[in-house]
């Protein structure tokens, strides 16, 4: 299992690598399967950064799981299916129908 772990973390960061290189983020949030990768074998992923980023955008960028832990994705599909709600809560299709009488 280590094994197939450290061949997923060394493509992991050679993927990431073209990230950094494209994109130059500062920080790059792995969840899911990903920040399991990312805990059990940082140092692989750090590695392929380090020798296929370039370095200045690479010396930027810091690798992080996420804050929310398992939930941040089900909390960012709640947030999309609420986020009319959430502009415009006076909105008239969003109001209660009244009761006749």
């Amino acid at each position: 299992a280590c094994v197939g772990v450290e061949a997923v973390a060394t493509s992991l960061g050679l993927a990431l690598s073209n990230l950094v290189n494209v994109m130059n983020p500062s920080v790059i949030v792995l969840g899911g399967t990903f920040a399991s990768v990312l805990e059990l074998s940082a140092d692989a992923i750090e590695a392929q950064l380090d020798v296929h980023a370039m370095s200045a955008a690479r010396g930027m960028t810091t690798l992080r799981t996420p804050a929310l832990g398992d939930d941040s994705s089900l909390l960012g599909a709640a947030e999309l299916a609420f986020r009319p709600l959430l502009a415009d809560p006076t909105n008239e299709v969003l109001r209660p129908v009244k009761a006749a009488g």
